[in-house]
């Protein structure tokens, strides 16, 4: 189960801030819960997240944090 490596943002001379990801069906496995559930707590704001074509993909920051008990508020 490995996430996905993504580049946010560029902060100069060749330094990027990275991003690692996970997809919603990652997260529900590792989290131990279904899908439909990882997606509630995207739209409830508990895991930070983003959507692009179409897919959600979770922040591994935020999922860690939710994993010791101190998901977003």
């Amino acid at each position: 189960m490995m996430p996905l490596v993504k580049q946010r943002a560029d902060l100069g001379v060749g330094h990027y801030e990275v991003i690692l990801w996970m997809t919603v069906q990652q997260t529900a496995e590792r989290l131990n819960f279904t899908e439909h559930t990882i997606r509630r707590y995207i739209w409830e704001g508990k895991l930070d997240a983003t959507k692009e074509k179409g897919r959600w993909f979770v922040d591994v920051d935020s999922i860690e944090r939710f994993e010791e008990g101190k998901p977003n508020e």
